[in-house]
């Protein structure tokens, strides 16, 4: 099976729901336009980034009005869209940075950031749970961020079938470690990262698409757009054949505690 999938890149401003839905908007059919039936949108990027004690504030529930926009373009396109919202929390005040993944029949699934960063750890809960979800694509799994740092959760993604990991961020850095987690479990990594600055802080772009042997396939660069390019489910089994780390990974001994001590 072939499909394309697109990351899509772009600069938010903070606090402005309308402005920053309507650019995503854009940029989606754009990229819709080129073939792309998957689609990953930044972290937060309906609200901004720096929102530190306001985080709360802006939460939603899901479904709610960012997923039903979502799923509005999901039908539009006929295609699967992925990105990370503010959702409210069962605890008034305590939200969670939750990746959404959305298609034409609606909300499939979402999951909360595992790895919080800095001082998102004062406003956000952790997440703690990986399950991909099945989708006419192929089986997805969702990262935010600082999760890509984690091999952990990559790799439970990967044990549990992912094929494709989405990669919803907002980073002053994109590097190699993007391809490691594509090559370690023979993936497809689509990674869609911000642009622009919010107060001090810088976003690097750098969007990017990785093949499962560790390629990086395309990336977009400093400017606002997107990275768009062919996913081939038979170079997964390819990889997945020829290089066995999934097949040679040994639960047994790399999950037990004293393998560490």
């Amino acid at each position: 099976m072939k499909l394309k999938a697109a990351a899509i890149q772009m600069d938010c401003e903070l606090r402005n729901i309308q402005a920053n839905l309507a650019k995503a908007e854009s940029l989606v059919d754009q990229a819709c336009a080129e073939g792309a039936t998957l689609v990953a949108l930044p972290e937060l990027f309906s609200t901004g980034y720096r929102l530190e004690q306001e985080y709360y504030k802006y939460a939603e529930s899901i479904p709610g009005p960012t997923t039903d926009f979502m799923g509005a373009l999901a039908r539009r396109h006929g295609a699967y869209l992925a990105g990370s919202i503010i959702e409210e929390g069962k605890v008034r005040a305590v939200p969670y940075n939750t990746a959404v993944l959305v298609g034409p029949e609606g909300l499939i699934g979402k999951q909360a950031k595992i790895a919080l960063y800095d001082k998102e750890k004062l406003y956000f809960a952790p997440g703690d749970t990986a399950t991909p979800f099945d989708t006419p694509l192929g089986r997805i799994g969702l990262m935010i961020c600082r999760d890509i740092r984690y091999g952990e959760i990559a790799r439970a993604l990967a044990l549990k079938g992912a094929e494709i990991l989405v990669l919803t961020s907002a980073a002053g850095a994109l590097d190699v470690t993007t391809q490691a987690r594509a090559v370690d479990n023979s993936v497809y990594l689509v990674a869609s990262n911000r642009i622009g600055h919010e107060e001090d802080w810088p976003f690097c772009g750098d969007s990017r698409i990785i093949d499962p042997f560790g390629r990086v396939v395309v990336e977009a660069g400093k400017a606002e757009g997107y990275a768009i390019a062919e996913i081939d489910s038979d170079l997964i089994v390819e990889a997945r054949v020829r290089r066995g780390y999934l097949r040679d990974y040994r639960p047994a001994v790399f999950l037990n505690p004293s393998f560490y001590r």
